[in-house]
């Protein structure tokens, strides 16, 4: 049963992401929130010099996702059915882009940056 959820889960979030002004290839869109998306499938937090993300990319593969940091929000242009879209992470804090160090295995994108000293 917990498959199935997952299942359901992921196909609304997937829904979620396409119609939200996606009508095929690399479309602009709207920022994402932080809140727009479910706790189980993100989470971020922060120490004094970094800023570390995680999120679930369920149905991506790594040759179909590219990321882009930029000084406050990751750029996450990907694959779907040979469509490709693009949608817009808003972070909380301001980082430093080219100290990013991303990992994307097994459907988990792993991000971890340097924020700006405020």
């Amino acid at each position: 049963m917990r498959d199935i959820d997952d299942i359901e889960r992921i196909m609304r979030m997937i829904e979620r992401i396409l119609s939200s002004n996606f009508t095929g290839g690399i479309t602009k869109s709207d920022d994402l929130e932080l809140s727009d998306i479910r706790d189980d499938i993100l989470d971020v937090f922060e120490d004094e010099k970094y800023l570390y993300v995680t999120l679930e990319l369920r149905g991506i593969e790594n040759s179909n996702l590219n990321v882009t940091p930029t000084k406050n929000s990751l750029i996450l242009e990907f694959s779907l059915d040979d469509t490709w879209y693009r949608r817009s992470l808003r972070l909380p804090k301001t980082i430093k882009p080219k100290t990013a160090k991303i990992h994307f295995n097994n459907y988990i994108l792993d991000v971890v940056v340097e924020k700006n000293e405020e």
